[in-house]
């Protein structure tokens, strides 16, 4: 037998131990029953009532002022920077993953002049 810890807690408890000596947490338990204790335990609120971070909706925030040709250029941009931070991740010779980077900042550039509100079209 060995010593375990609490799921809740993290203390040390003894191989014989069936509860844990410091906040009387079963040593067996499922896992809501041990997201439940815990949040109890430390007095967080559960997952689910955490607001999430919906990155579309930022998208949406960040384009809004832009005319179309605008957005675009910026997600086309975004799209090509991607790709190839994928294609340089992914490259076996140093020029395949140079060119990707290189690729990868004027894609930035693009992005960042299409996404600047003080450049307007030359009329």
């Amino acid at each position: 037998m060995y010593s375990w810890q609490c799921h809740v807690c993290a203390c040390s408890n003894k191989a014989t131990s069936v509860r844990c000596e410091h906040c009387g947490f079963p040593g067996q338990a499922t896992g809501k029953e041990i997201t439940d204790a815990r949040q109890k335990y430390h007095g967080t609120t559960p997952s689910s009532a955490v607001p999430k971070d919906n990155s579309l909706r930022s998208l949406q925030v960040l384009f809004a002022p832009l005319p179309l040709w605008r957005k675009s250029i910026a997600m086309t941009a975004l799209f090509v920077a991607t790709s190839a931070g994928l294609v340089a991740k992914a490259s076996l010779s140093i020029e395949s993953v140079l060119l990707a980077f290189a690729v990868l900042l004027v894609a930035m550039l693009v992005f960042g002049l299409a996404m600047s509100s003080t450049i307007e079209p030359q009329q």
